[in-house]
């Protein structure tokens, strides 16, 4: 199994959910050691503990969606990995249009869009399993008419290390000029 990580990201960058790409990327890469791929906007410097990143240079999601089939071709990667709606559209329609590979797509949802567009709601249709965080992005989808058996719920994770402070509340306070005496 070959599994690409579909993004218009541009690394390093310290928003949120660049990071958490990367976290991802890197659980995918010890997963599957030399079958897994990462495809980023721009990378300007090495991605550290991720396996073939492909750093294109294209904005536009049509574009890119191109660049990635024909890695994706290349590569005989099977599953298709991506939280971007836009993206993961062109990569189907394309893909239908020209390419005819047998690719699987996967979708990471973070949230039930209230009145979902086209581009979702055949995201929904077309996808091989959509990825959600809770319960409640799930029911909603099923509201929408999604199939349960195709939704997979899968926490967002943290490392917890990044949080292991060596320092004592009443240290954070002084620290942080807050009084003492409040809880």
């Amino acid at each position: 199994m070959k599994l690409i990580y579909v993004t218009s990201i541009v690394y390093p960058s310290r928003l949120a959910n660049r990071l958490q790409i990367i976290y991802t990327s890197r659980e995918f890469s010890k997963i599957l050691p030399g079958d897994f791929y990462l495809g980023v906007d721009v990378a300007k410097e090495k991605i550290e503990n991720v396996s073939n990143v492909i750093s294109f240079n294209a904005r536009k999601s049509f574009y890119l969606a191109l660049k990635y089939l024909k890695v994706i071709k290349e590569n005989n990667i099977d599953f298709v990995y991506s939280r971007e709606p836009r993206l993961m559209f062109f990569i189907w329609l394309f893909n239908k249009m020209f390419f005819q590979q047998n690719i699987k797509i996967v979708w990471e949802l973070h949230f039930s869009p209230p009145n979902p567009s086209i581009i979702d709601k055949a995201i929904w249709k077309f996808s091989h399993k959509i990825i959600v965080l809770n319960k409640l992005i799930k029911k909603d989808l099923a509201e929408h008419g999604v199939p349960l058996e195709k939704i997979c719920i899968t926490p967002d994770a943290v490392d917890l290390k990044e949080f292991d402070i060596a320092l004592s509340k009443e240290d954070a306070r002084s620290k942080l000029g807050l009084p003492q005496d409040k809880s």
